[in-house]
């Protein structure tokens, strides 16, 4: 067996893959905000699959659109395309742009997490060898479970317009 040396560290733009000897897989750290971006919570452009980035201001777009307008991921891409955001790319290139609803999910997932991770100095870190469909679903649990038992400054937040109580015929608060 031949020894491999070097760090064995591949860099990308917004994460980096490195071995964790602890848990015996490649994970994709990615980069701590304050340092590689000034202190911004998030960066310019998150890749969203392998060769493909989305500028997070498009990506943020569609979140809003998400969660504001109750926007399906597929109409996000098809309002994209008809805004005619592919005719930036020249005919002569040899590639065809695609926009899938996978890659509006996964920017929302990364762009929600890496947001949560700023706000409470942490590194988001998610296993690279894993499917790209399954590999923020430990990182969004995890999440989820602190602001379960940690609560976050929305959920307190409780009137009569945002929070609606629904009782059956029994009398029960659902």
């Amino acid at each position: 067996m031949r020894h491999l040396s070097g760090c064995r560290v591949v860099y990308h733009h917004d994460y980096y893959i490195v071995n964790d000897p602890d848990l015996g897989l490649r994970m994709r750290v990615y980069y701590d905000m304050d340092v590689a971006y000034s202190g911004r919570a998030l960066p310019e452009v998150i890749q969203v699959a392998t060769h493909h980035f989305i500028e997070v201001s498009v990506a943020l777009a569609w979140r809003y659109s998400m969660l504001f307008s109750w926007t399906s991921a597929s109409g996000c891409a098809e309002a994209y395309k008809a805004c005619d955001m592919y005719g930036n790319v020249p005919l002569s290139w040899p590639i065809s742009p695609s926009l899938r609803t996978e890659y509006i999910y996964d920017a929302f997932k990364v762009i929600s997490l890496l947001e949560f991770h700023h706000s409470h100095s942490l590194c988001l870190r998610v296993p690279q060898t894993i499917n790209q469909a399954e590999r923020f679903n430990n990182a969004m649990l995890s999440m989820n479970e602190y602001i379960n038992v940690q609560g976050q400054l929305e959920v307190n937040h409780r009137c009569e317009k945002c929070v609606r109580r629904w009782i059956n015929e029994t009398g029960n608060v659902l």
